[in-house]
């Protein structure tokens, strides 16, 4: 396990991050505050292809726990993580939905275009 960021050295942003990103295969999203989503982390996560493993978010619209990333309360996560390196085909099963939503679903073309919608509506 490495855990890695820092909000002022540049080893962890631009293309250095997506390396290290591209690299991992779980990516553990722990809140600051309970239950707070953490929506950027979810998407270079997910974006990058690691699975994201959460503690439990208060709605984590638009991801879903068990399709786009998996959530566990914090005394499971040792356990969850052993399960899903131990199981490649779930851990990737997962990981992909979860890059497909953000990457296919989650555009800034489709947001704007149901905006539009709306709108027109």
């Amino acid at each position: 396990m490495t855990a890695a960021g820092d909000w002022s050295n540049p080893a962890f942003w631009g293309e250095a991050r997506a390396r290290l990103l591209n690299r991992t295969r779980i990516l553990l999203n722990l809140a600051r505050f309970p239950g707070q989503l953490s929506g950027h982390r979810f998407l270079i996560g997910m974006g990058s292809g690691a699975l994201v493993l959460s503690e439990p978010v208060y709605r984590p619209d638009p991801f879903v726990p068990g399709t786009h990333y998996v959530s566990a309360p914090m005394e499971g996560l040792p356990a969850v993580i052993d399960r899903l390196l131990a199981d490649d085909e779930e851990r990737r099963a997962i990981a992909e939905r979860g890059r497909r939503f953000v990457c296919e679903e989650l555009t800034m073309e489709r947001s704007l275009g149901e905006i539009a919608a709306l709108v027109a509506r």
